[in-house]
């Protein structure tokens, strides 16, 4: 989680990006991005009864990587400049985005079974006892179907590149032994 933001009395997650390009396209996915979901989903879940507040919604903002880089024989205060007129330019609106969500893209129900199923499966990729080893880590995310929707959002590539594996049709049909 980037951040949380108080205004109002009301806490927000803040989440930033930082991209080499923005598009219209790139700020949607970020905007059904599962990780953000699972901040805001696990902590509203898991704050009730305690005092502290939950969410109130989602700032997210993005900006674009400086597409300048530093020349030979120019001192950093120069380049500083340089990199300043690069962001306050006539196109500077190309470069920021920033909008505020009352909740996530992914429904709550969708999040829920997703990590479940996930959950389920890593433990099946990794061993039966995952859940009891003391640490738990997520250095296998690479082996699961799951890797390119939960981290680089539902976009074009990601779907077409989701492949089922026989555990999750298995899984769809009610047969798994897990």
């Amino acid at each position: 989680m980037d951040n949380i933001v108080q205004y109002k009395n009301n806490w927000y997650l803040h989440e930033g990006k930082a991209w080499n390009y923005l598009n219209s396209e790139r700020v949607n996915n970020a905007i059904r991005s599962f990780q953000t979901a699972t901040y805001f989903y696990f902590h509203n879940d898991n704050i009730k009864d305690t005092g502290y507040k939950q969410f109130k919604g989602i700032i997210f903002d993005a900006v674009q990587k400086p597409s300048i880089k530093q020349k030979i024989g120019e001192t950093y205060r120069g380049y500083l400049k340089r990199l300043e007129k690069y962001y306050s330019d006539s196109d500077s609106h190309k470069k920021f985005y920033k909008e505020v969500f009352d909740k996530p893209a992914i429904v709550y129900d969708d999040w829920y079974h997703t990590i479940i199923t996930v959950s389920d499966r890593m433990r099946h990729i990794i061993n039966d006892d995952y859940y009891n080893r003391p640490v738990k880590t997520f250095v296998n995310c690479s082996q699961c179907d799951f890797n390119e929707p939960c981290y680089n959002g539902n976009t074009k590539r990601s779907l077409l590149m989701f492949k089922e594996n026989e555990y999750i049709k298995e899984l769809r049909k009610g047969k798994s032994n897990g």
